[in-house]
């Protein structure tokens, strides 16, 4: 899942226009899952993300970047050179909205340092796609955690025992319309090699606004800007064997462009 929060609320015939823009509000989270099996200790996670708070009911929010570090006992790295994987956020949203799901956060390969537990960084996004006519408040905890060292084998469940679940993120929503450019759609990859991923998109356009190009995002940081009606472009310099995320928006004349959702791609390894 690369989609989570998003509550947008009551009836359009009730909703205001506005040309302003969500306000954007760091939220963050730290915990400790005990885990059992390979692993046998606890890993620790800390987590931030600029969530759009409130929500509006249109446009729905950005995807936001997630980043924090995750702290893994040196017992489940013990006998590895270098380890990456992914901790999956396994969450639980009640209030206006009521649902489940898993927010996988990617960490790069780390060197282990044999008997210090590893500290990775890792990152992700949240998603967008879970809205509702209803006003009100939305609640998104964390219950428990996943984790996977990629290549080795191993992946466990690591809970919280008799502790609540960790809250995290805590979202209003209101009932407005915000017309702004809409966000591209379609993102997708063309081709993907060891040091560079082409991707392609759809043309977007709104009512009031005029679309003079587009911009990529790696990673969330802005990597080309193409100016007209380019729908596709080849993103170099990359690493092998390495997670990216991509994402575009639209280029208009007043700098609140949405961004579209970012897609996860895995470079090739190095031939």
């Amino acid at each position: 899942m690369r989609r989570i929060l998003a509550t947008a609320l009551v009836v359009l015939s009730a909703s205001v226009l506005t040309a302003a823009t969500a306000a954007a509000q760091p939220m963050s989270v730290e915990l400790t899952n005990r885990c059992p099996g390979p692993v046998g200790g606890p890993v620790k996670l800390a987590l931030t993300a600029d969530i759009e708070n409130p929500a509006y009911l249109g446009p729905g929010p950005e995807a936001r970047r997630i980043t924090g570090k995750a702290t893994i006992p040196a017992r489940a790295v013990r006998g590895l050179r270098s380890v990456e994987g992914v901790v999956t956020a396994n969450i639980a949203v009640s209030g206006t909205v009521s649902l489940r799901a898993a927010v996988p956060l990617d960490f790069h390969r780390t060197t282990v340092i044999p008997g210090q537990d590893l500290v990775v960084d890792v990152a992700g996004y949240t998603g967008t796609n879970y809205s509702t006519f209803k006003a009100g408040l939305s609640y998104v905890d964390i219950e428990s955690i996943d984790l996977t060292l990629r290549g080795h084998g191993r992946t466990v469940k690591c809970t919280r025992g008799d502790q609540p679940p960790a809250r995290w993120l805590e979202i209003r929503t209101d009932n407005v319309i915000n017309e702004l450019l809409p966000a591209p759609k379609g993102l997708h990859t063309t081709a993907v090699g060891s040091d560079s991923v082409s991707l392609a998109w759809n043309p977007t356009s709104g009512p009031f606004w005029t679309v003079y190009g587009y911009e990529v995002a790696v990673d969330d940081v802005p990597a080309q800007r193409l100016m007209g009606p380019v729908l596709s472009t080849t993103i170099t310099g990359l690493q092998p064997d390495t997670v990216y995320w991509f994402r575009v928006k639209g280029i208009a004349n007043f700098g609140s462009e949405r961004r579209g959702d970012p897609i996860r791609v895995r470079t090739l390894p190095r031939r």
